[in-house]
């Protein structure tokens, strides 16, 4: 049962957003609209790698995994989730928690 809840989730994070749902240009505008980081942006994007973080380690999940060091700020977190929005204009399209996602595993792989 776990392997097909991480299928069904997996697909559903990693697939284009549907109508209703949070997409990659909306967050960029969110993020062009604020004046810093610990903004809207921010906060959605703590959400995300919380909830990411909590259901990777619950199924133990690879794809997940991700190495974000002690003392990086939500500040920080929303100022890289900004940049990856701005330097992927062609994936902005994508649900808002997958660019999210990406932002991290590609700031902070796990070695």
């Amino acid at each position: 049962m776990k392997t097909i809840f991480a299928a069904v989730l997996l697909a559903a994070i990693t697939t284009q957003a549907s109508a209703g749902y949070l997409d990659g240009n909306k967050l960029h505008d969110v993020c062009r609209k604020q004046d810093d980081a610990a903004g809207p942006a921010m906060l959605y994007a703590l959400g995300v790698v919380d909830g990411v973080s909590d259901l990777g380690s619950i199924l133990n999940l690879e794809k997940l995994k991700f190495c974000m060091p002690e003392g990086v700020t939500a500040r920080q977190l929303g100022d890289v989730v900004c940049l990856f929005l701005q330097n992927s204009p062609g994936d902005r399209q994508s649900s808002a928690a997958s660019l999210v996602m990406g932002a991290v595993l590609e700031t902070w792989p796990c070695e």
